[in-house]
């Protein structure tokens, strides 16, 4: 996906750059100059559906599609950041997994964006400026942010809130030569900071985007399961390093001062960020079925009875002999029949 001009780095560029006048600027992160990290050794994989690899990076590995390419970019050692990208030799399928490549603050970005809304605000324009000549065509759907309290049982129980925020979205990239892309991301944003100011009022915090993963595949199918499936591997036989988790231990505990310490293994915070992922890639499954079918069923909540909606309209109506009518304005038609709503129930 990446061309000789998009060198940089997904999650670096989005903090190097202004993405939209709306926004204030993130200045770039100090200091920290990412290391970028080839394979060093490529062994069999344990891929049943698809001939896969194991890419060994000296400080962790993980399985992908043979014949793929794959770079790990390292971070903040302290916070465990790092990303991985891959992609198959035609730059057709674009594959990133992302953990704590970088901490965000409301007063340089405007706010807490949680889950997919930092996706969309802000690393998907970013996305779309590394990727150059191909061009992000738009979202085309987007699920509920899922919230859960991050924050230990004992502080839980005090009332102290970490809010844990994940969301998944779908858009569309254009190749240079027409061929239209799909994108799926997966966004997982931690607030681990929050204290009032006390001359303006104004609650100000930090957070992370804690887990990131995008895949980029052509729009069919089974080019869109491939791309899944290779992201489950890399996620699932994912392992870190004896020498990486002690760095990371180490220099977490010296930045303790900044950040909460929500966990004390890299391991167990990958497992439980893919596994809320997982559910909620199934919402996002069944709304890229919508989208690629054009609709979906919709019932009517007094009979029970189910009808076909599609999805030109944000609202529709049903009468008492079966007719069914769209409407972009949540209203029913005023016509004197009686109309009720149609609540969509998917495919």
């Amino acid at each position: 996906m990446s061309t000789p001009k998009a060198t940089a780095l997904l999650l670096i560029t989005l903090f190097a750059m202004g993405v939209s006048a709306q926004y204030p600027q993130m200045p770039p992160t100090p200091t920290l100059q990412p290391l970028v990290i080839q394979p060093v050794s490529l062994s069999q994989g344990t891929a049943i559906d698809f001939p896969s690899v194991r890419a060994d990076f000296g400080v962790m590995s993980c399985e992908i599609p043979q014949g793929w390419t794959a770079s790990l970019h390292l971070g903040d050692t302290s916070m465990g950041g790092f990303f991985i990208r891959v992609n198959d030799p035609n730059l057709r399928f674009e594959i990133r997994v992302a953990h704590n490549w970088v901490m965000l603050n409301d007063q340089q970005v405007g706010g807490y964006f949680p889950g997919n809304q930092i996706f969309e605000r802000y690393l998907l324009p970013a996305y779309a400026q590394e990727i150059q000549p191909y061009q992000v065509e738009g979202v085309l759907a987007r699920s509920q942010n899922r919230r859960t309290n991050f924050a230990p049982p004992d502080a839980a129980a005090m009332g102290i809130q970490m809010p844990l925020d994940s969301g998944t979205l779908s858009f569309a990239v254009r190749h240079p030569h027409g061929e239209r892309l799909i994108g799926q991301s997966y966004t997982e944003t931690l607030r681990i900071y929050e204290m009032p100011d006390m001359t303006t009022g104004i609650t100000w915090g930090m957070y992370t985007v804690r887990i990131c993963t995008i895949t980029v595949a052509p729009a069919t199918e089974a080019a869109q399961r491939l791309a899944q499936r290779a992201l489950e591997q890399m996620a699932g036989t994912l392992v870190l390093s004896g020498a990486y988790q002690q760095a990371w231990a180490q220099g977490f505990a010296a930045n303790q001062a900044i950040v909460s310490d929500y966990s004390s293994s890299m391991d167990q915070i990958i497992s439980q960020g893919w596994a809320d992922r997982s559910r909620s890639q199934d919402e996002m499954a069944e709304q890229w079925a919508i989208y690629m079918r054009g609709g979906q069923w919709g019932q009517d909540p007094t009979t029970g009875e189910t009808h076909w909606i599609t999805n030109d309209h944000t609202s529709w109506f049903v009468d008492g002999h079966g007719n069914v009518v769209g409407s972009d304005s949540g209203a029913a038609p005023n016509d004197g029949r009686s109309w009720r709503p149609l609540s969509p129930i998917g495919l």
